[in-house]
């Protein structure tokens, strides 16, 4: 729901044509490229900061690992937005993010 609200933009409907990107592979996407001004709402015209809206998404992402055991406690998320522990985190989902895209990469080969 984060990710929707930073965005401005849906996670999924039932009537998105078979080519369309899912919210959650877009905003990985253009994370990674640092494009934060395509990601943000354009409904609030740049006003808001790149470094906050970035720790943002960086947990809602952190929300959306696959596992349950792998996603932060809310307790966990409430100490990340208030600056404790995020970088820690963030640096294990970046490896495990990239071992699956690996992963992934050789097996459709």
């Amino acid at each position: 729901m984060l990710l929707e609200l930073i965005t401005k933009q849906r996670a999924y409907y039932l009537a998105r044509l078979a080519n369309d990107v899912m919210l959650l592979d877009w905003v990985k996407g253009l994370l990674k490229e640092q494009q934060l001004e395509t990601l943000v709402d354009a409904d609030l015209e740049g006003n808001y900061i790149d470094e906050e809206v970035e720790k943002l998404i960086q947990i809602a992402l952190l929300c959306t690992q696959s596992s349950p055991t792998e996603r932060p406690k809310m307790s966990e998320v409430v100490r990340m937005l208030e600056g404790h522990g995020l970088a820690e985190r963030w640096k294990e989902w970046q490896k495990e993010e990239m071992f699956c895209q690996e992963f992934n990469q050789h097996a459709s080969t």
